[in-house]
């Protein structure tokens, strides 16, 4: 909870990619290919929300500067041309007030 908001950003890998043992060292080989020799250092990472059948559990990646959050989620583009992180997106951590408002908006278009 000490961590500023700037310094987090949200990882969809799918399960079937990455046990939670492998974590750290997926989401560094994610990064790497993403931001090249400029990958960002990650402080922490772990999977957040409740374990359900045929459902996916994002990743919650700290970085250590929130400039290195930003990098990442500017690079995040380049996974989608990679065969081993087709299917995986980052986006920034959002408070539960700021998923609303962007749920609220997405259901306007």
């Amino acid at each position: 909870k000490g961590v500023s908001q700037g310094m987090q950003c949200i990882v969809c890998i799918p399960s079937g990619y990455v046990t939670d043992e492998a974590l750290q060292s997926k989401v560094d080989d994610l990064l790497r290919v993403s931001c090249g020799l400029s990958k960002p250092s990650v402080s922490d990472c772990y999977r957040v929300g409740e374990v359900k059948e045929g459902a996916e559990r994002p990743i919650k990646v700290l970085l250590n500067s929130s400039e290195a959050a930003a990098r990442a989620l500017r690079n995040a583009r380049v996974l989608r041309g990679t065969t081993r992180f087709k299917k995986v997106y980052v986006s920034p951590d959002r408070s539960r007030e700021e998923r609303e408002q962007r749920r609220a908006l997405v259901a306007q278009i």
